[in-house]
């Protein structure tokens, strides 16, 4: 326990708190483009993962480090996002597919303050892999180089999601802001531009998305004890 005050508070958070994430990114410096063209990796990642059973004892401790280039979305996912990667039979048992964007028109990315002016550093961002809303979930593939080989699902349960926050627009895009109960922002969108006109498909997926969340209990009624 002493261990944990002295690292602070953690950069990312499993579901019950099973486990917390700790990283950083550095710049190892030097050119990072040449005419155009990737040259290198030019930034250094790192993370610690610290696992909890049931009893909340530390069961494992996982610390990991890659040279990386920020720029191309290939460095350590200092929240550890890249944990809940599962495969397909996960995704087809997740219920009915209500929705569904190729890899041509997806783009995601991790916020931990919730907001969408902030872009996020550590590589926890990525485009170009399908997006499915399923009765339960949200599930998107992370096709980034050298993070996930093989192009898993990464997948967010409506049981995780506290709050669906309205459509933001950044001028160009339209984004969905997925509030989670871990905390944090996961922000996507589907290559739609901005309609202030009409109903948008940003503005339909997420009232897709509010519908098959889980009801909310009832928050408890204050009255006024009798004398």
């Amino acid at each position: 326990m002493q261990t944990l005050l002295m690292l602070g508070e953690p950069d990312g958070r499993g579901p019950g708190d099973s486990w917390f994430s700790y990283g950083s990114m550095a710049q190892r410096g030097g050119v990072r483009v040449i005419w155009n063209t990737y040259a290198g990796d030019w930034d250094y990642s790192q993370r610690l993962l610290i696992r909890f059973d049931e009893q909340a004892v530390v069961s494992s401790v996982q610390f990991a480090q890659r040279n990386c280039t920020d720029a191309v979305h290939n460095c350590l996912e200092i929240t550890g996002a890249d944990v809940f990667a599962v495969d397909d039979s996960r995704v087809a048992a997740s219920g009915r597919t209500l929705a569904h964007y190729d890899h041509d028109s997806v783009e995601w990315w991790s916020s931990p303050t919730c907001r969408l002016k902030d872009r996020p550093t550590g590589g926890e961002a990525g485009s170009g892999g399908a997006l499915l809303i399923t009765e339960h979930a949200i599930f998107w593939q992370d096709r980034r180089d050298g993070v996930s080989p093989g192009h898993p699902w990464r997948m967010l349960s409506f049981d995780e999601i506290q709050e669906v926050l309205p459509v933001a627009d950044d001028g160009i895009w339209e984004w969905i802001g997925v509030r989670k109960r871990s905390g944090g922002c996961l922000f996507v969108h589907v290559n739609m531009f901005a309609d202030p006109n009409g109903w948008s498909a940003a503005e339909q997926l997420r009232a897709m998305i509010v519908v098959y969340l889980p009801a909310k209990p009832a928050a408890p009624t204050e009255t006024t004890p009798v004398r």
